[in-house]
Formats: C-alpha cells, sequence, structure tokens
C-alpha cells in the first residue's frame, strides 16, 4: 500500500489508542495522533493534507474547501460514531473521498444512556442525590418507568435496542421514522406513529435521529407545547435537534416534566448557557458513546470498513456511496 498513514484527531485516551493501533497494524494501516491548532479551514488542511485518511472529531468541518485541498491524498473521512453532519459528503463524493462511520460501534453505549435518563429523571435520583448530601431527607413520590409509554423519535440501530431494552419494562412504544416500511415496526413490536401523536400521549420521548435540514430544530416550542406537563425529553442524539432556547422555556415554565441532555449546540457547553440553571434537567459532556466496549467495537468496525472501501467491497457504512 503506496500510502497507508491514517491520522486522528479524536481526543482518544491511551486504551483507545492501543485498540486503534492494533486493529490498524493488523490491517496494514499506520495511525498517528494530532491536535488542530486552529479552527480555520487552512489549520484543518494542514493537519490532515497527505494522509490516506482521517478520524474526525466532533468540531472539524470538512467543507468543500477543505475536502477539495486535500482529495490528491485523501481517500476517506472517517467517524469514530455515526455523526457525519459536519462532513459535506456530497463533495467528498465529487472528490473520490467516502464518508465512513463506525455503525453498530457505539449502539448499545447510547441506549444504555438514554434508559439511563429516563430512570434517572422519573425517579428524580440526582435531585435526591443533591438533597441528600445537603442534609435534607424529604421523601417524594417519582413514577416509575414500568408500563409507561415511550416515543422514540428515529428507528435505526440505536432505536431498536432502546426499545428492546423497554420491552423488559412493558412499555408501550411508539415510533417516528418517516424512511421506515411498516414491516419493520411489526418485527420489533412496536407501534408507528406521528410526532404529533408523540408528543401528546407520550410519558418519555427520546430521540435517535441524524442531524439533517430536515431534522434540525424539530423539536421545538409547537412540539412540546404538545407534551404532557408530567413528561420529559431525552436527547442523545445532535444538540441542533432541539430549539435549545425553546427547550429552556419549557423547563422553565413547567410545560414538561424534565429533560436529559447529553448533546448540545456548542461543546464544550458554554458557562453561561441558561440550561445550567435548571434543576429539572440532567446533563452530561456527549459522553452517551463513550464506553471501554463501545471504543473497542468501534476501533474494529472502523477499521474494517476502511479496508472494505479501499477494496472495493460493499460497505454499508459508507454513507456518500
Amino acid at each position: 500500500m503506496e500510502n497507508n498513514r491514517i491520522i486522528d484527531l479524536c481526543w482518544h485516551d491511551d486504551e483507545t489508542k492501543a485498540l486503534l493501533n492494533k486493529c490498524a497494524e493488523e490491517a496494514g494501516f499506520a495511525i498517528e495522533y494530532g491536535r488542530l491548532k486552529g479552527r480555520t479551514e487552512q489549520d484543518l488542511i494542514d493537519s490532515v493534507k497527505g494522509y490516506m485518511a482521517v478520524i474526525a472529531g466532533d468540531v472539524e468541518r470538512f467543507t468543500r474547501p477543505v475536502l477539495e485541498a486535500i482529495k490528491d491524498d485523501m481517500r476517506a473521512v472517517m467517524r469514530f460514531g455515526v455523526g457525519y453532519d459536519k462532513i459535506d459528503t456530497v463533495a467528498a463524493r465529487e472528490f473520490g473521498i467516502d464518508v465512513i462511520v463506525a455503525g453498530g460501534g457505539n449502539s448499545t453505549a447510547v441506549a444504555d444512556i438514554a434508559v439511563m435518563y429516563m430512570l434517572a429523571l422519573g425517579r428524580q435520583i440526582c435531585n435526591f442525590d443533591k438533597e441528600v448530601r445537603a442534609g435534607v431527607w424529604k421523601r417524594r413520590r417519582s413514577p416509575q418507568l414500568f408500563g409507561k409509554t415511550v416515543g422514540i423519535i428515529g428507528f435505526g440501530r440505536i432505536g431498536r435496542i432502546v426499545a428492546s431494552y423497554l420491552s423488559g419494562f412493558k412499555c408501550k412504544i411508539l415510533v417516528y421514522d418517516k424512511y421506515l416500511t411498516k414491516n419493520v415496526f411489526a418485527r420489533y413490536g412496536v407501534q408507528e406513529s406521528t410526532m404529533d401523536e408523540i408528543a401528546r400521549t407520550c410519558d418519555y420521548i427520546t430521540l435517535h435521529t441524524p442531524l439533517t435540514p430536515e431534522t434540525r430544530g424539530m423539536i421545538d416550542k409547537e412540539f412540546l407545547s404538545k407534551m404532557k406537563p408530567t413528561a420529559y425529553l431525552i436527547n442523545t442524539s445532535r444538540g441542533p435537534v432541539v430549539n435549545q432556547a425553546d427547550l429552556f422555556e419549557a423547563l422553565s415554565n413547567d410545560v414538561i416534566a424534565g429533560a436529559g441532555v447529553d448533546v448540545f449546540d456548542e461543546e464544550p457547553i458554554a458557562r453561561d448557557n441558561p440550561l445550567l440553571t435548571l434543576d429539572n434537567i440532567v446533563l452530561s459532556p456527549h459522553v452517551a458513546y463513550n464506553t471501554n466496549e463501545a471504543n473497542a467495537l468501534s476501533s474494529e468496525i472502523l477499521i474494517d470498513n476502511l479496508s472494505k472501501a479501499l477494496k472495493g467491497e460493499y460497505c454499508e457504512d459508507i454513507v456518500n456511496p
């Protein structure tokens, strides 16, 4: 292989780097680890030019000018997870660059946190913890997850695993995904639904949709106003899927009972973000995907996908075939 160099721009720890190195070496690749020195397009070009592939992080924007500048050597722009909204997939295809994700690598990890949020929010675990530490011993009643109605918006790998978890809680599951056929819903024992019905009837609503022009801001003031005042919203997909200002207003005015949020418009979240002032929201720093098991599996999947792409073999995780 004439050029087998991969540059990794992610904030991977030493354990994950070791996993990636092992997988890469077995496949005949050599991984180098780098950091962007700035946020301009030229900074990104300078960081990745000359490499055969790049593992992109959450902040790098592979725009048309960037892709055109690196097209001579670059064969693939990869994501360690599944989000690729910061990559111009159309331009990448024009320049012969595959956009590759690690499909399925972190699906169970994200599903874990989605269900964890449902339990933590309903049972008020975070608030109870704060109160006990502060010397407050107040026994409030709280709703259980068992038997509740849950809405899943986006029914790909993660959404389907969430559904399988919730079946153990005997939940009624409503699903909105306009791109699936009816037999898919029947196969997983869920009920096909509309956004409006999910908003009006569900006790918990969890988002598992990619960020696209169609889904950007899809959870807005209108949607939130239809939700039950006892309902909870969980977002582990992408920050801009939810209108953050509208969510703050809904939580501040008890339009909904609470929210669990792992992803934000701006990451890291700004210290003056008004969501940080609320008690009815549980926050985490975009870590839903980040488990020991998910990192190991994602490493294997990503390198295997790159090998398939370079050989011209079919790979379902090439998002711009």
